[in-house]
Order: C-alpha cells, then sequence, then structure tokens
C-alpha cells in the first residue's frame, strides 16, 4: 500500500495539487484550459512516475490510501493523464475525525474536491465530506475497506450504530 501526504486522483484547485485543475469562480468547477500560476510541471511528473510503478506491480494489487481531503472515497483508477495503468490504482480517502460541524475545507474554497480531468476513474463511493473512518481488513485473499460516515445534523447517538457506507474488496492479485 502506497500511502502519500497528498491525495492522488482527486483535486481542489489548491496550488500544491498534484494536478494543474483550477478553480473557475464564473463556471464553478474546476478547469484545465486556465494556467494554474505557481503550479510547477514536475509535481505531475512525479505523480506519473508513481501511479505507473504502482500500476505495474506483478505480485500485489496496487492501492493508495490517502487522507488530507477531510474526506472519504474509493474508486480504480485506469487512466492518468496519457497513461493506461497496465493494472487499476485502488484509490481510497480514507476518511478523517473532528473537522468540524460546518468549516469543511470547500466552504473556504468555493469548491468541493473531485477527480481530477486528467484522471480516469470508476468511483465506487463518490467524495463526501463528512467525518469518518475506515477500518481495513488485510488478508491472503483481499483487502477490504469498510468505510464510515457521519456529520451534522445527523444525531451524534447514531455513531454508535452506523452502517457502513461502503464495504470495498480488493482482490490478491496473483
Amino acid at each position: 500500500m502506497h500511502a502519500p501526504s497528498l491525495p492522488f486522483a482527486y483535486s481542489s484547485g489548491k496550488l500544491g495539487d498534484w494536478y494543474p485543475d483550477l478553480l473557475d469562480v464564473q463556471l464553478k468547477r474546476l478547469v484545465l484550459f486556465e494556467e494554474k500560476s505557481g503550479w510547477q510541471r514536475g509535481w505531475f511528473a512525479q505523480h506519473q512516475r508513481l501511479i505507473q510503478a504502482l500500476s505495474e506491480q506483478t505480485k500485489r494489487p496496487a492501492i493508495d490510501v490517502q487522507g488530507d481531503f477531510h474526506a472519504s472515497a474509493a474508486g480504480e483508477v485506469h487512466r492518468s493523464g496519457e497513461l493506461q495503468l497496465a493494472q487499476p490504482v485502488h484509490v481510497v480517502t480514507a476518511g478523517t475525525m473532528g473537522t468540524g460541524d460546518y468549516p469543511f475545507p470547500s466552504s473556504f474554497r468555493g469548491i468541493e474536491p473531485t477527480p481530477s480531468e486528467l484522471i480516469g476513474i470508476d468511483q465506487a463511493l463518490k467524495l463526501t465530506e463528512k467525518n469518518g473512518f475506515s477500518i481495513i481488513d488485510v488478508t491472503p485473499n483481499k483487502v477490504t475497506f469498510t468505510m464510515f460516515v457521519w456529520r451534522p445534523p445527523q444525531a451524534i447517538e447514531e455513531i454508535d450504530t452506523m452502517k457502513p457506507v461502503l464495504i470495498y474488496d480488493v482482490p490478491r492479485r496473483g
């Protein structure tokens, strides 16, 4: 498993993202047709080297477990820029606890993170900004991510009995 400090697949238009996507305030979405001031192409080149190396593993599935977006998500990346990946890279944004009731980062940025336009991803769980956590079970046959989310105005009592929002299995290779 790869555990980067900077998430793969998703962009929020911030300068430090892997991707050149930029928030177009008038369109209220991320775009690639405007230049992101200060963004360096070397960041995406490094991303491409890492995701290609992950996808070319032959003995185990390619899994990326990440945080930083104060959210939960899961899916299979099959394309990154012009790279068609040898095997999908499973990207799991594992959730975060204690982000508060209202001030999620998207309220300050003006947009929720979305898959970069440079990424081809099949989303099993679209990115959701809620408090969350994941239980990761690693067995000889698969890795299972059991994902939970909660956010006010849901009652705090629901935490004790909440059901997973997703059970995401990644089968063993080979």
